[in-house]
């Protein structure tokens, strides 16, 4: 099987339980399920999906030679995904954690047709369902993992803050040390935690992210009070539960769904808003060899310090939104 990658090229797949997974019905899913959730419905350009997101972390653990079960939690990892992505966060879960799926991931992997494609090669499913296993594919915010890097380059390529020679520059200043990735120096870690910021502020998690998510999970809670989905249509795809919607012709659902547009969500105040929504605060304080040891770039650099904690300070807050007419 050849794919080719956004992000990493050409790459050629010749083991048969790989193949296998990328064919199941859980894996080829994701092509319908965006990266993006509702940026997809303001921007058709950020058409990015959540295979092609699973794919690029199981190439990143190739690239620093994980395990072979670690390689195949990786390529796995988001088949818990509903459709729209974290909006089910703002439906039936915590936007400020943005963990529904991460709570429901090991019962949907273990009864999925994973499990028995695992057992082909005496692969343990219920550790390879486990997140907490793998230190490179998943480590607690605010450090590096595999999940991050690549949706922090996929993301950056898709909006065109980078393009694909800049990614092995990136990743060329990555090494693994003690089971964790961590930079080579200084300048790798404030390249890393410098674009990361920029996506966060430009694309994850900002007034127009927030906002539509909010708004079409409200649209998505009178469809379930109306019983015109269920929550088994979380897990289909995005067109298939949005043309659900649309069918409908409810009213209010419509008019919600037309509020999503960039143009008309905009920063309000908290004396002049319509919504208040908040979000996840999403940043890596990468960790460099510094003579020797290990130190987090804002034990270093005092400027990334207080950018930082501007930042985490800034999304606690929520935001005010007010919605134009």
């Amino acid at each position: 099987m050849i794919i080719k990658d956004k992000v990493y090229g050409e790459q050629k797949i010749d083991d048969p339980l790989i193949i296998e997974l990328i064919n199941s019905p859980e894996m080829q899913r994701l092509k319908g399920v965006g990266q993006y959730s509702t940026w997809k419905l303001i921007n058709p350009r950020l058409n990015t999906t959540r295979f092609e997101h699973c794919f690029g972390v199981y190439c990143l653990l190739k690239r620093f030679e994980a395990s072979f079960d670690e390689q195949i939690a990786g390529l796995l990892h988001d088949i818990n995904h509903t459709a729209f992505s974290h909006v089910i966060d703002y439906v039936l879960g915590d936007p400020s954690t943005q963990d529904y799926g991460d709570s429901q991931h090991k019962e949907i992997f273990m009864n999925s047709t994973i499990p028995s494609l695992l057992a082909k090669r005496n692969i343990d499913a219920s550790k390879i369902s486990e997140h907490d296993n793998f230190g490179l594919l998943e480590r607690e915010l605010p450090d590096l993992c595999c999940d991050r890097l690549d949706y922090c380059l996929r993301d950056a390529i898709c909006c065109g803050f980078i393009k694909q020679e800049d990614v092995d520059r990136i990743l060329n200043g990555l090494v693994v040390c003690n089971g964790e990735i961590i930079c080579k120096n200084k300048d790798s870690a404030f390249l890393i935690a410098k674009l990361f910021l920029k996506m966060s502020k430009y694309l994850w998690t900002n007034e127009v992210n927030a906002g539509s998510y909010l708004i079409l999970a409200n649209a998505l809670k009178i469809a379930l009070k109306n019983k015109i989905i269920k929550e088994n249509d979380f897990y289909t795809t995005d067109k298939a539960l949005l043309d659900k919607l649309i069918k409908s012709r409810n009213k209010k659902i419509i008019e919600l769904l037309n509020k999503i547009n960039k143009g008309l969500i905009t920063l309000g105040t908290k004396e002049d808003y319509d919504i208040y929504s908040k979000s996840k605060v999403r940043y890596v304080d990468p960790k460099f060899i510094d003579h020797g040891k290990l130190r987090k770039l804002s034990e270093v650099d005092a400027d990334f310090k207080k950018e930082i904690d501007k930042f985490k300070e800034g999304i606690k807050k929520g935001f005010y939104i007010k919605i134009k007419k």
